[in-house]
């Protein structure tokens, strides 16, 4: 017993089932290399630009409005001279 149908009717209907399924297959192949990873990585260097632009920020913000800004973000103030205590988005980030 082959499981190959026996007319050429039912063959050739076969055979374009499994080409648009293979060319499905590479059309995807071909989104995610070319499309979606160059995406993804623009993405991930403005998202790394912005954390360097924030982290920037709060070193040059004088403390009481550097405490402000920290305050919008949802993390905790720096703990003492020096030395910060992240939590919050800050300790997510890094």
């Amino acid at each position: 017993m082959s499981l190959a149908p026996r007319s050429l009717f039912a063959r050739n209907i076969l055979l374009l089932v499994g080409l648009v399924a293979v060319s499905q297959v590479c059309a995807i192949a071909v989104l995610l290399h070319f499309i979606q990873t160059p995406r993804i990585e623009r993405a991930a260097t403005t998202f790394a630009s912005y954390i360097v632009t924030l982290d920037t920020l709060l070193r040059t913000t004088p403390p009481d409005a550097a405490s402000t800004a920290v305050a919008h973000l949802d993390c905790a103030p720096p703990a003492g001279a020096g030395v910060r205590s992240r939590t919050g988005l800050a300790a997510a980030l890094l």
